[in-house]
């Protein structure tokens, strides 16, 4: 029998030269990896999260509508404000805009404008109605994290 149909049925060297690069290969591959692979297990004293934590609570914004004078008069000047608050700290970097209708003409034109900031978490908008009867106000806030809207609704005499 020849020297190297005997060694493929028993194993010897003839055949360890073949498996002996592919054995090392398979355990490179192992090795990196392993290597490539993040800890499993943080430092102490360091925060990890993953996609399955929950991210941190952000508390919801809070809208107060004020109408300065309260009973608002037809043709008389009067001020819309919101005071805008996370927790209980004022918000004074947001974007503020009414939408104003009458509720009489919902299908009617909506006045749109930017309120003017005081820099102290108060947003306002300072006009005359025309006309009396109800009317609807959406009030559009929008900040880093959120938009939010708030419907009010207010009356001219």
């Amino acid at each position: 029998m020849p020297r190297h149909s005997q060694d493929l049925y028993t194993g010897s060297t003839y055949w360890n030269r073949f498996l002996k690069p592919l054995r090392l290969a398979r355990l490179l591959s192992f090795l990196l990896l392993l290597a490539a692979l993040p800890p499993a297990c943080g430092n102490p004293g360091t925060a990890s999260y993953s996609a399955e934590s929950p991210a941190p609570e952000t508390k919801e914004l809070t809208i107060t509508f004020a109408a300065v004078p309260q009973t608002i008069e037809a043709n008389q000047t009067a001020r819309l404000t919101v005071k805008i608050t996370r927790g209980n700290i004022p918000v004074k970097d947001a974007s503020v805009g009414f939408e104003i209708w009458r509720q009489d003409e919902p299908d009617g034109e909506h006045l749109q404008q930017a309120a003017e900031p005081d820099n102290k978490g108060s947003y306002s908008l300072k006009g005359s109605f025309t006309d009396k009867g109800a009317y609807s106000i959406v009030i559009h806030v929008t900040t880093a994290e959120t938009h939010e809207m708030k419907m009010e609704s207010f009356e001219v005499h």
